[in-house]
């Protein structure tokens, strides 16, 4: 595990270039809020988001493009980030 601090938002950034063609194609939207540096694996990070994103965009409902929004919340003593579509 290569664990250490990262821009979660940065994360996303590479997984929005890394998937540009798969967006473009389904004419699926991606929001992002406010995203902290936190504590991970960066590559987990990813892998998670990028299953994520890639179900949101795969199942959808035909005619309806995939609004996808990225979000973080700070919890007690972690961060809680979440990933909804439509």
């Amino acid at each position: 595990m290569n664990e250490g601090s990262f821009s979660v938002a940065q994360v996303v950034a590479q997984l929005l270039l890394s998937s540009a063609t798969l967006l473009d194609a389904a004419g699926a939207t991606v929001a992002t809020a406010d995203l902290p540096v936190v504590r991970a694996d960066p590559d987990g990070m990813y892998s998670v988001l990028q299953n994520l994103l890639t179900n949101a965009v795969k199942f959808t409902r035909p005619g309806v493009p995939s609004e996808v929004h990225v979000s973080a919340r700070r919890m007690r003593d972690a961060w809680r980030i979440s990933v909804r579509d439509n």
